[in-house]
């Protein structure tokens, strides 16, 4: 069988449509709107009325779909139309998935992109249309085999989570005859100091200031931080953290992956509070620990939404924060619930990382059974 070799540019036409901004999607459309990673919403117009195969070329960079019909397409994606009476649509799809190497016409290191230039010259290696369907078909039915598996995995990694949000609930319902209580009633609260940045050292001689940038969920990342000279910190001893405190990003407090509060550690001491986060102290009424898993429920984080203000820059108050209301058991059965709460989220943790794995496996034996699919032909 003889297999030909042509640039991309010489098989596809290839160009970026006009971008559709959001504030412009129409929610109530039936069109889908694709973007560099996918579908991003719905529209009232289409600008492609067939299937297309695209590419991210604009921030999101390599990921590869084919659209469905009727769909309008934004500029941060690359439009890649073959001529499919010499190769289709799907064998590029697979071809770039199993063979390009992305990081070598990916440009740009602030804002990463791929142009046509990068594209056009990439050798693409085919065989006739029917060989082209064989190859097609075979990996089709593998990956729509491996896609089911990793569904599943990917619903018991969902069952997974809601597990502790279901113990948490149970907990507070059958606890709910206690008293409520507000947050200001059972911690002390104080906000960090606008330290001079030029006052800043990268010595690690001085003492770690914790700012925004340092405070993930569940995480205290003092790895890159700045530091404030012992020598002046003397006069600042009120901002001074203490192991168990709890801190609260006030800034952008919601992110992808939840939100910014954190505990402190032994090993993230001596360190210096910076403002615009908050620090809560509890009193001798309240657990850190339980308090600390009040501040992750859902009702806590909704309760912040509800407050919070500011658009391109949410922020959250003092005032918002202290008045939390929520049950308060007595400190024996804050301890039960910590300890039950640690046990159930250890076990789903351990498991999560099994599943996770397992998720990351097969998506990568999928990509390695392509690659390994082409290359077979190929020789």
């Amino acid at each position: 069988m003889t297999w030909k070799t042509k640039t991309l540019g010489e098989l596809c036409k290839m160009y970026q449509p006009t971008t559709l901004s959001k504030k412009n999607l129409n929610t109530n459309g039936k069109y889908y709107v694709y973007g560099a990673n996918g579908i991003i919403g719905m529209h009232s117009e289409f600008n492609h009325e067939k299937s297309e195969l695209i590419l991210g070329c604009r921030g999101t960079c390599g990921s590869m779909k084919i659209t469905k019909p009727y769909s309008w397409i934004n500029g941060n994606a690359m439009v890649i139309q073959p001529n499919e009476n010499e190769i289709l649509k799907t064998y590029i799809e697979y071809y770039f998935k199993g063979i390009i190497n992305f990081s070598k016409i990916i440009t740009g290191t602030a804002q990463p992109q791929i142009t046509r230039q990068s594209l056009n010259p990439i050798l693409i290696v085919y065989p006739s249309l029917s060989k082209q369907q064989e190859i097609i078909a075979k990996l089709n039915k593998y990956i729509k085999e491996t896609d089911k598996i990793i569904l599943m995995t990917e619903t018991i990694l969902k069952k997974l989570s809601q597990s502790k949000k279901v113990y948490y609930k149970k907990f507070l319902s059958s606890n709910s005859s206690n008293n409520t209580t507000e947050v200001s009633e059972v911690v002390d609260m104080f906000p960090g100091f606008a330290f001079k940045s030029s006052d800043y050292t990268d010595s690690a001689n001085g003492i770690s200031l914790l700012r925004g940038d340092n405070i993930s969920p569940n995480f205290i990342n003092l790895e890159n931080c700045k530091y404030f000279p012992k020598k002046l910190a003397i006069k600042y001893e009120k901002y001074y953290l203490q192991a168990d405190d709890i801190v609260l990003g006030m800034d952008r407090p919601y992110i992808s992956s939840g939100l910014r509060v954190a505990k402190i550690h032994k090993t993230n001491l001596p360190c210096l509070l910076v403002q615009r986060i908050m620090c809560l102290r509890v009193k001798p009424r309240i657990l850190s620990d339980y308090l600390y898993l009040i501040m992750q429920s859902p009702s806590f984080i909704n309760h912040l939404a509800k407050n919070q203000t500011g658009l391109s820059v949410p922020h959250i108050s003092p005032k918002a924060i202290e008045s939390f209301k929520f049950v308060l058991p007595d400190i024996k059965l804050q301890s039960s619930f910590i300890n039950e709460y640690q046990k159930i989220n250890n076990q789903v943790n351990s498991y999560n990382k099994i599943q996770q794995d397992k998720v990351l496996s097969l998506k990568n034996l999928k990509l390695s059974f392509i690659k390994q699919e082409i290359q077979n032909n190929l020789i």
